[in-house]
């Protein structure tokens, strides 16, 4: 008798434990809207404006809308998306299919009813971007303006502000070769 009331315990017990792990994707069935993005790394100054513009971007144009039957719908500004979502059986990690195929790893810091937090590690793992996202309620406006864009140096870097030349009001820069009317041209080069 006393095996059979062990055994019994035993399996109380897992089933107990079992039972502790929530479903934590019900959370997750709902519009979300970014509240705020934090960076493990600082952002290097030069970088500081356009990383702002994009978190201003995502808070007023981006939402995610997390559905019951595994699908997921994006909008940012004036572009869409969707796609496919699972999360992990310890609740632990998101993974987002896009329509093109590209899954993309959410690791949950926090969800709740009211608030949904993820570490994504897109440049590797001591590079940690964290999200902050909220429930986007109907009262929320959204924006249907792209997101600005960052010129860049032809070696990938961005521009310093002192690098860029004010273009004129018609939109037409002047040639590379000849200086923008408001300054002088360039002394020629001397030979030795």
């Amino acid at each position: 008798m006393s095996k059979i009331n062990s055994f019994a315990l035993i399996l109380i017990i897992a089933i107990s434990l079992s039972s502790c792990n929530t479903d934590n994707s019900k959370n997750l069935l709902k519009t979300w809207r970014v509240e705020n993005v934090k960076f493990s790394k600082p952002i290097p100054p030069q970088m500081q404006t356009y990383i702002q513009g994009q978190i201003d971007f995502m808070k007023s144009n981006a939402r995610t809308t997390y559905n019951a039957d595994g699908t997921f719908d994006d909008v940012q500004g004036p572009r869409t998306g969707k796609g496919h979502w699972d999360m992990s059986k310890d609740g632990k990690v998101v993974y987002s299919t896009d329509e093109s195929g590209r899954t993309m790893r959410f690791f949950i810091t926090e969800l709740t009813a009211d608030k949904f937090t993820y570490a994504m590690t897109p440049n590797g793992p001591t590079d940690t971007l964290t999200f902050v996202m909220v429930p986007f309620s109907g009262k929320d406006t959204l924006n249907k303006k792209p997101a600005p864009q960052m010129q860049m140096q032809p070696h990938g870097n961005p521009p310093a502000a002192e690098d860029q030349q004010p273009q004129p009001a018609d939109g037409n820069a002047p040639p590379a070769n000849q200086a923008p009317a408001n300054q002088p041209p360039a002394a020629p080069a001397t030979k030795k």
